[in-house]
């Protein structure tokens, strides 16, 4: 057991711990591993505010060049102090694709379809002792590296076992645990085998504090814990805030006008509909297509008027529900195009490229935004949208998205399993006149002022220290 360092190591009073690092990295022609572009929303929302040379961030070698990397040790990556680790391949995917994907993303999600899935025969459980193997690596890499009284923030589902091993190993040090997913309440807990329930529970009450995108998603965690006979820990509330100025350094730039000028081709004088989401089950791809035919079969007077522009990557594409999604995903709409379709007006126009400036291009231009997850711990493109566009869009947004609880005065509100209603929403945000259209966007714009990414890092460190 790593024990606390008779010494005081290099000064990082703060530490980031995650599953993915701030930039991933690639070879070049040379065949050197050289840090490529930064790595999802937590790492590009986090990365301006940890350059400063003093802040330690660690995180797994997801690819072989992460992997070379690795073995450089601690390296400065653009002003962030970053440090790889090299897990064992096969303990690292049980514990991502089977536990984290496959089963806990699922389970705070709700998106388990439960007269089949999931089955928690021996090879998940053999899964489920990998995922705890995984999490000791990690909190053992931490204990060896935090300076003393460091602040440790761990982030997210991947890695909700390692307060508990951490705090056992460095009582010194301050540990916040933030869950950017949804939190499974009392009865879904009670999905997962008992033991992997209590040992998940008890994970995070090793934390000093849990910190939460809203208040429901604390208010489940706490009655799951309770409902197991354990005591939670402190919590907090702090929504994490879209990258704005990130967002508009890309907008800026000659790939994203780029974009806007083809999208403004495409789109001619149509009115533009667009989602901007992964290909994952959690984010209702199918539904919102299915609103969008059930709107052009009512309306036909909408025909060739509003185009559908749905920006989707793949995700996490070695899961065999993701594939079989994407490919329902891809016939759905081109059934769609095939029914309504005519030789110069494609109803939906899919694009399954992972474009960042194309994604900033639809954020500027679109008229309606359609963000409909099932489930969401926040979803920053509900506020990534809203923040940079430039027509008065109005946004359409799932009543179970954690960031209606603030959004929800400025959009139209829907259930996300209704495509009576969502098509109506649909309907209603195309048809608005001008100045209700412009109320809800001002409306926005207001509530989404002065959220910043750095009062939901200083919220975590408060918690930390308050502990």
């Amino acid at each position: 057991m790593s024990t606390v360092h008779d010494h005081e190591p290099e000064s990082h009073d703060l530490v980031i711990v995650s599953n993915r690092g701030p930039v991933g990295f690639r070879f070049d022609d040379r065949g050197r591993a050289v840090a490529g572009k930064t790595a999802g929303g937590l790492a590009s929302g986090l990365r301006p505010l940890v350059a400063d040379g003093r802040s330690l961030w660690l995180a797994v070698a997801i690819t072989e060049a992460d992997r070379v990397a690795a073995a450089q040790g601690r390296m400065d990556a653009n002003g962030i102090q970053l440090e790889l680790l090299d897990v064992d391949p096969a303990v690292y995917s049980d514990a991502y694709d089977v536990i984290s994907n496959s089963t806990l993303w699922f389970l705070h999600h709700g998106i388990f379809d439960l007269a089949r899935t999931p089955v928690f025969n021996e090879r998940w459980h053999r899964a489920w002792r990998n995922y705890r193997e995984f999490n000791l690596v990690v909190a053992d890499a931490v204990a060896a590296r935090a300076p003393r009284r460091a602040d440790v923030l761990v982030q997210d589902y991947h890695l909700s076992l390692v307060p508990r091993f951490l705090a056992a190993r460095r009582p010194d040090v301050s540990i916040v645990h933030y869950t950017h997913t949804p939190f499974a309440g009392p009865d879904a807990i009670g999905i997962l085998p008992s033991e992997a329930g209590r040992e998940l529970a008890e994970g995070l009450a090793g934390a000093t504090a849990c910190g939460f995108h809203t208040s429901r998603w604390r208010d489940r965690f706490t009655a799951s814990l309770r409902s197991l006979g354990i005591e939670p820990p402190a919590t907090f509330v702090a929504p994490l805030a879209p990258d704005t100025t990130g967002i508009r350094a890309v907008a800026s730039g000659e790939a994203c006008r780029a974009e806007r000028t083809r999208i403004d081709q495409l789109r001619r004088d149509a009115q533009l509909i667009v989602r901007v989401d992964r290909l994952e089950l959690s984010k209702n791809i199918l539904r919102g297509f299915h609103a969008y035919a059930d709107l052009l079969d009512r309306r036909p007077d909408l025909h060739r008027r509003v185009v559908f522009l749905a920006l989707v990557y793949p995700s996490r594409e070695g899961v065999p529900e993701y594939a079989a999604y994407r490919r329902e995903v891809e016939a759905l709409a081109a059934s769609v195009n095939g029914r309504f379709g005519t030789a110069d007006w494609q109803p939906i126009i899919l694009d399954t490229d992972d474009d960042f400036p194309r994604a900033v291009a639809g954020f500027f231009l679109y008229d309606v935004l359609l963000v409909n997850p099932v489930r969401d711990g926040l979803n920053l493109v509900a506020m990534e949208g809203p923040a940079v566009n430039e027509a008065d869009g109005v946004l359409v947004l799932s009543r179970e998205a954690g960031s209606h609880t603030f959004l929800a005065d400025h959009c139209l509100g829907v259930n996300p399993f209704d495509v009576t209603e969502t098509s109506r929403a649909l309907e209603q945000a195309l048809d608005m006149d001008p100045a209700t259209r412009s109320d809800l966007a001002a409306g926005l714009v207001g509530e989404l002022r002065g959220r910043t990414p750095a009062q939901w890092l200083e919220a975590q460190i408060r918690a930390a220290r308050a502990g």
